[in-house]
């Protein structure tokens, strides 16, 4: 099995009561899920980003940036995709990339329970 194609989906909507914490003021709620397609076309992994509060763009540069080293990889061999990946993370242990490595190794684990 081969990966064939990493994308993330965003999702924003309008909170029916807007959430303050003295600072700021949230909204919307924000969700970004990771879907990552084999040349299976039965097994798909989808792994939740969390909620990346910026512009679309940003998020899915990353995603972008990733899946150069992952397409043509087996999914299954998924501890040495996320070392790769979390590896020469020169920007640090949190943020955005964090997140997007985040919902790749989730779809990624995803992957495994349905090879099982």
């Amino acid at each position: 099995m081969k990966i064939t194609d990493v994308r993330l989906e965003m999702f924003k909507w309008e909170r029916a009561v807007p959430i303050t914490n003295g600072l700021y003021t949230y909204t919307h709620n924000l969700l970004n899920i990771v879907v990552i397609d084999t040349d299976d076309p039965d097994i798909q992994g989808i792994g939740l980003a969390g909620g990346i509060e910026s512009t679309p763009e940003v998020g899915s540069a990353f995603v972008e940036h990733f899946k150069k080293g992952l397409i043509g990889q087996d999914p299954l061999n998924n501890e040495a995709l996320w070392h790769a990946m979390w590896r020469p993370k020169l920007v640090g242990r949190r943020g955005i990339s964090t997140r997007i490595i985040a919902g790749i190794d989730i779809a990624l684990w995803g992957h495994q329970g349905q090879s099982g």
